[in-house]
């Protein structure tokens, strides 16, 4: 956006927020950066540990749900005028508004589940907790709840790579298309006889 008269595509309203994911996905992976940050700060380790997965956690569904919404706004983007998807091109930055609200909202309130099942490691005796790092713990869930939680990921995760796979198709099918045309334009032009001949 630095470039004087560079109007924002809607892709790079999309890019700019893969990029913040991405750091903040760095920032919370590996051996939890964040944790060390957190450590400095002589925050509450059950707080700490918390924050870290939901935001980790958060920030993991935004990339999915970001990375196939590109996808989709890419192949409204090359669309012809004659597809159906064609009449999503004027108001394509209004409707990208509309998609950020819903996955943030939902990224949020589903992720919400860690600030319950996630605390801070207490006790080596406690046999029901398991330890993922060296300071927190995954609480016991109802084996429910854990299915639903897994149910719902599963089903979000495959309904969008389901998704970025169609949409991925549809784009390679109009680029195959627009190549065959160019060729038999091209071919068309050099049977054509020239003006001096």
């Amino acid at each position: 956006f630095i470039i004087v008269g560079h109007r924002p595509k809607p892709t790079d309203l999309i890019s700019c927020q893969l990029t913040f994911i991405h750091i903040m996905v760095c920032l919370t992976g590996g051996d939890l950066l964040l944790t060390d940050i957190f450590e400095s700060l002589n925050i509450n380790n059950d707080f700490k540990c918390k924050a870290t997965f939901y935001i980790s956690r958060v920030m993991r569904g935004l990339s999915i749900c970001n990375t196939c919404l590109l996808s989709v706004v890419q192949a409204v983007t090359i669309s012809p005028s004659t597809s159906l998807l064609a009449k999503f091109k004027p108001r394509l930055k209004m409707y990208l508004i509309y998609a950020f609200f819903c996955i943030w909202s939902f990224n949020l309130l589903y992720s919400s589940n860690q600030i319950l099942y996630v605390g801070g490691f207490t006790n080596l005796s406690e046999t029901n907790q398991m330890k993922v790092t060296k300071s927190c713990t995954l609480l016991p869930k109802n084996y429910i709840i854990k299915g639903l939680i897994l149910t719902v990921s599963i089903s979000r995760d495959v309904f969008l790579v389901g998704v970025m796979l169609t949409t991925s198709a549809y784009m390679l099918n109009i680029l195959f298309r627009h190549q065959r045309q160019c060729k038999h334009l091209h071919s068309i032009r050099h049977l054509r006889a020239s003006p001096e001949k």
